[in-house]
């Protein structure tokens, strides 16, 4: 499992339908576990996600769906999941 955290910022202005059809497959989205959270930007139009994929591919997949409904420019920082994170600190800490 592969956990990255995406911040969006939408190109240009968007019509309310593509923006209703995109909070749907959002929904979907999170429904299905491959979003975990996302949340709105509070200074500027955007999203910060939370995803949770199987397979680096499914990133690249993923952020062209969500071009297609509302074109973006995306930010991708690569997360660890708690377990993962634990285990690799416990590993610096013995010596």
């Amino acid at each position: 499992m592969r956990f990255y955290l995406v911040t969006s910022e939408p190109i240009g202005q968007s019509e309310a339908a593509a923006e209703l059809k995109f909070f749907e497959w959002l929904r979907y989205l999170k429904k299905t576990d491959r979003i975990t959270r996302y949340w709105a930007l509070k200074e500027k139009p955007g999203l910060v996600a939370v995803l949770r994929l199987n397979f680096e591919s499914d990133l690249d997949e993923l952020l062209d769906g969500w071009k297609q409904r509302l074109p973006s420019e995306f930010t991708v920082e690569p997360l660890k999941d708690p377990k993962t994170l634990e285990t690799d600190l416990a590993k610096k800490m013995l010596f």
